[in-house]
């Protein structure tokens, strides 16, 4: 199994279309994970942050979704 970690705010989504483009077609083998901006961790804003994800990515589900959160949001 690999374990490809994106996120949303790397390339404001093109990360997530580039990972999506190379796993196409070997989904099966990878473990998904993303994050969402701290800006967008309420439910409304983490629900949207995934569909964007999903959207970029091409694929309908991401295993793992978190929170980026930096030293100053501590």
């Amino acid at each position: 199994m690999t374990l490809i970690d994106t996120a949303e705010m790397y390339g404001e989504g093109g990360a997530e279309e580039i990972v999506g483009e190379a796993i196409a077609g070997r989904r099966d083998e990878v473990f998904l994970v993303s994050k969402v901006y701290p800006h967008n961790a309420s439910r409304k804003g983490a629900i949207a942050a995934c569909e964007r994800s999903l959207k970029a990515s091409r694929h309908r589900c991401i295993d793992v979704i978190s929170c980026m959160a930096t030293a100053r949001d501590a």
